[in-house]
């Protein structure tokens, strides 16, 4: 990347140190600070100033800023409860700015200036009425990655939502993809499906899969076949225990 872009990456917390060890791994020491731009951030274990900093920098700088999901949803998104960006004061017949609120502005305002977002597990706002859906929403980039390990047919409206993400409008609205796909993918998975149900459900995948290709980078498990070890099973016969038995 070139200086100052800068590169948002929501990930589940418990991955966190992943992303940190894969990028020590694939570009190590200096050249971090050549390649993504600038040094890559991780806003966790932080107090609310010591990340408005370390974002501040970020924001300044460019790079990499490597946030878990929670965490940025608390950051820049209120939801209706919360959302009452001004208090009435009687007394003054002021309008009296919430402190919650500024610093949300605050963190929104640098946050969602990213010009590249990249979701992990991307899965993860599947729903379009969640919070974390509406707080991912907020960046406006167009430049926008998701990663699942999700394959298709598992969960079509979770899919939809991650594409809609992508590439919004690219695919028909839910309601017309749950009865062109959805339901007819869903009725094959049934004990009871016919013959039929599952040649038709095939049929819709093959349709769907053409569909998606142009927004859709798919790999299997064939591309770790040669970074793994040779696949070896051992059977090893035990006696049956008196409980066992």
């Amino acid at each position: 990347p070139s200086a100052g872009l800068r590169i948002l990456v929501l990930v589940p917390t418990i991955v966190i140190m992943n992303w940190q060890a894969e990028l020590d791994r694939w570009v190590p020491g200096r050249l971090q600070e050549a390649v993504f731009g600038g040094w890559p951030r991780i806003l966790v274990r932080l107090s609310w100033s010591q990340r408005m900093a370390a974002i501040g920098e970020w924001h300044r700088t460019g790079g990499i800023l490597i946030a878990g999901y929670e965490m940025y949803r608390d950051m820049v998104y209120l939801d209706d409860s919360q959302n009452a960006s001004a208090e009435y004061n009687p007394a003054g017949r002021q309008i009296v700015w919430s402190e919650r609120r500024k610093k949300i502005d605050d963190a929104r305002r640098l946050l969602c200036s990213a010009h590249i977002v990249v979701c992990d597990e991307a899965h993860r706002i599947k729903n379009p009425r969640s919070a974390l859906n509406q707080a991912v929403q907020l960046v406006e980039t167009r430049h926008r990655v998701c990663l699942t390990g999700y394959p298709l047919q598992n969960n079509l409206r979770e899919y939809w939502a991650m594409i809609d993400y992508c590439r919004p409008r690219f695919l028909p609205d839910w309601d017309e993809m749950r009865v062109r796909f959805a339901t007819p993918i869903r009725r094959a998975l049934n004990p009871q499906a016919t013959e039929h149900d599952v040649r038709y459900a095939q049929q819709k995948l093959y349709v769907l899969s053409r569909l998606v290709e142009p927004v859709v980078f798919r790999l299997d498990a064939q591309i770790l076949h040669d970074g793994l070890p040779p696949k070896r099973e051992y059977v090893i016969r035990c006696r049956l225990s008196s409980l066992q038995r």
